[in-house]
């Protein structure tokens, strides 16, 4: 058996990979974009979401593939060590920084400070996370920021509301990441005993992805 449960859903898709059972022959290659996106199909996409946005408001955030290949290493630990360096720079103890590698997807890594949903001592959390401001910055938040961080916080706080349990929405407060600090809205449930893999997973599904994020 593995130690470790590793479980990946790649957005859009209808089911979860799993990835922790040792024998990984029967696991289908997840589909990874080969190639990286053009500027130009880029800058398009982004003329086009400004223009929507504009009729119908909101937020989104537009993400760019970036495609290339490790110049100076080419074995699996001294990719994991490079990668390892990098987010001891950049990362803070407050984020969540991971790498994994495997025949179905590939190296994965990354590091965010967002909490998608948590079980820990009889309480079930989450968080809304949106607004940006450089960490040193004395400024107060403006409008635009409060508003596109109310827009997620709404989104959450109404489809946590269908999933009938009962989660407490705190105040907006700041949550400092490496070089920047963001609003964050806490979600929080009393529950003694945690939820079923089949409900957990159907209540991330319930928020995610917020309107925070377009592929």
């Amino acid at each position: 058996g593995c130690d470790i449960s590793v479980r990946v859903k790649p957005w859009l898709a209808k089911n979860w990979l799993e990835l922790s059972a040792t024998d990984d022959s029967d696991v289908p290659p997840m589909a990874v974009c080969p190639e990286s996106t053009p500027h130009d199909v880029y800058t398009r996409t982004v003329a086009y979401v400004v223009r929507q946005l504009k009729r119908r408001d909101g937020k989104t955030v537009i993400a760019r593939n970036i495609c290339g290949r490790f110049a100076a290493v080419d074995d699996a630990w001294g990719i994991c060590k490079l990668i390892e360096r990098y987010f001891s720079e950049v990362a803070p103890a407050t984020t969540l920084t991971f790498v994994f590698r495997h025949p179905a997807t590939g190296f994965w890594m990354g590091s965010t400070p967002e909490l998608i949903m948590e079980y820990n001592s009889g309480e079930l959390s989450t968080m809304a996370l949106a607004g940006t401001l450089p960490a040193e910055s004395t400024a107060s938040w403006d409008s635009k920021n409060i508003v596109e961080h109310e827009i997620v916080a709404d989104y959450m706080a109404r489809r946590l509301g269908r999933s009938g349990i009962s989660f407490e929405r705190g105040g907006r407060a700041d949550l400092i990441a490496g070089s920047v600090r963001h609003l964050c809205t806490r979600f929080k449930a009393a529950m003694q005993e945690p939820l079923s893999r089949r409900d957990f997973d159907a209540l991330v599904e319930t928020i995610q992805p917020t309107p925070a994020l377009l592929s």
